[in-house]
């Protein structure tokens, strides 16, 4: 019996029905109860994603669409979290003082086009 390869190619579909996922080093992995392991994936270059694909995505993936690719994206670092964090109270508060609209943080979704939907670390509309 021949084992099967820990690199695999995914499809879009199979994306859709893997279950717990990481990523490491900008590589997703899962595990694969078929093969009964955890496997290393990439994302099929060969097609071209919308967003309504991106919308059929897990709600937690860790993925932006840019220019029709399905791009992972790491989770940032603490300094990062830290900046973050501070512009948005200071920008949340300066817009509620002045009744100006609403400040999201991230993950919210923002559809730019059919191909580009991005996850802003912070936005206000």
């Amino acid at each position: 019996m021949s084992e099967k390869p820990l690199f695999i190619e995914l499809t879009f579909e199979g994306l859709l029905n893997r279950g717990h996922y990481g990523i490491i080093n900008n590589q997703l992995v899962y595990y694969n109860h078929e093969l009964g392991k955890f496997v290393i994936t990439q994302i099929s270059k060969k097609q071209k994603y919308t967003a309504n694909d991106y919308a059929r995505l897990p709600e937690s993936a860790p993925i932006q669409l840019l220019n029709g690719k399905l791009i992972f994206m790491p989770a940032p670092k603490i300094n990062h979290q830290r900046i973050s964090r501070k512009l948005t109270r200071f920008i949340d508060n300066f817009v509620e003082e002045k009744n100006a609209g609403e400040v999201f943080f991230a993950p919210t979704d923002v559809k730019f086009d059919d191909s580009n939907m991005v996850q802003p670390d912070l936005l206000f509309v």
